[in-house]
């Protein structure tokens, strides 16, 4: 694999870095902080991002998006990173609209993935719990079957930007038990769904998260996201791809104190 970037994704780095530059100073994020933001982010900046095509840069352009590699969307990551720019990139994209692009139907992918191209639809995944210490397969939540759909039962925590997501994507058991990595079902659930409640908290790094209690909320059979008791496997790869691009961005934080030291 080559590594050095290409022209247009030069240009494209260049292009990020005075977005970054110009439009959010550390001021910029501090001042959200402070003045505990309901959204934690502005979304006048998603959607000049949107606009920039940065939100659907591996997104399919019969869904809105540019069609472009993931190289593409480091490059644009890395440059966030260096400003700590809070706006949804890692909840929408490459949490929501990954497990979508890579489970979903195409009837999913025609309702969600254009809107979420056009910044107009932000996604949460909400796949831990308190339980869970980290292993991604440690699903207690429950989906039973209800009158030819589901009934979902539980508690997820640390559900990045999901009080301002819409729909939630939720990890549930579908059969199995607790650790098992098969009997897992990701489904496509309505913030304002009876029986959902969304309870905002701020993470130390000032980053929004989410508490997302189920009580008995009732979804259809079509709000499930790729094969029933297959969600384990889907999870796994939609996590993959996002480390790599939290890795990116954590990378232009680095770079950007490192810059500033030397300074």
């Amino acid at each position: 694999m080559d590594l050095a970037l290409s022209e247009e994704q030069e240009l494209l780095q260049q292009t990020a870095r005075e977005f970054v530059a110009g439009r959010s100073s550390l001021k910029r994020v501090r001042a959200l902080r402070d003045a505990a933001d309901p959204d934690g982010f502005s979304r006048k900046l998603w959607q000049e991002m949107a606009r920039l095509g940065w939100v659907g840069i591996v997104l399919p352009e019969q869904h809105g998006g540019l069609g472009l590699g993931y190289m593409e969307l480091m490059v644009v990551m890395e440059e966030l990173g260096r400003g700590l720019m809070p706006e949804p990139i890692v909840s929408t994209v490459l949490l929501g609209a990954n497990a979508i692009l890579l489970g979903g139907s195409e009837a999913q992918k025609r309702e969600y993935l254009p809107a979420v191209a056009g910044g107009e639809r932000l996604l949460a995944l909400a796949y831990q719990e308190p339980r869970s210490r980290y292993a991604i397969h440690h699903v207690e939540t429950a989906a039973e079957r209800a009158g030819g759909g589901w009934a979902l039962g539980g508690e997820k925590i640390q559900v990045l930007d999901g009080q301002v997501a819409d729909p939630l994507i939720v990890s549930a058991r579908t059969s199995g038990g607790p650790r098992d990595a098969a009997g897992i079902t990701l489904f496509l659930v309505p913030r304002d769904a009876p029986g959902v409640t969304v309870t905002r908290q701020v993470r130390l790094d000032s980053r929004s998260i989410a508490l997302v209690r189920l009580d008995g909320v009732r979804v259809g059979p079509e709000t499930a996201l790729g094969p029933v008791d297959g969600g384990g496997a889907l999870l796994a790869r939609t996590l993959d791809r996002a480390t790599v691009g939290l890795t990116a961005e954590m990378l232009g934080s680095m770079t950007a104190a490192f810059d500033m030291t030397i300074e």
